[in-house]
């Protein structure tokens, strides 16, 4: 199973541009895990193509219409936190761009 972030899943849900694959991941990971085990080959190598299927999904978030810059902020938001070195005019025009400003808080360590 990859680990999804259901956190991250959540803010992309309020973007427009991802919405349709975050309730594709969403599914595909709630059906995953209402599977008992397998009792079978056939049972199994479902279970196994439902599992690519969802890395699939998951991968499919690092579009281009994603950048880099804004991948690493919300990685590490989604972690332990940003160092604000990360929040550049780039992740900050897209967060504002996509209507998710109130998603984030800022705090002092």
């Amino acid at each position: 199973m990859p680990s999804t972030n259901n956190e991250i899943l959540n803010l992309l849900a309020k973007v427009e541009a991802f919405k349709q694959i975050v309730i594709e991941i969403q599914d595909r990971e709630k059906h995953l895990k209402n599977i008992r085990y397998p009792k079978n080959n056939a049972e199994f190598a479902i279970c196994e193509l439902k599992i690519e299927q969802l890395k699939h999904s998951w991968k499919s978030l690092k579009s281009d219409d994603f950048p880099e810059a804004v991948s690493h902020f919300l990685q590490a938001v989604s972690e332990e936190g940003a160092d604000l070195s990360l929040l550049t005019p780039e992740v900050q025009d897209w967060i504002n761009q996509n209507g998710i400003s109130d998603s984030f808080k800022i705090r002092l360590t």
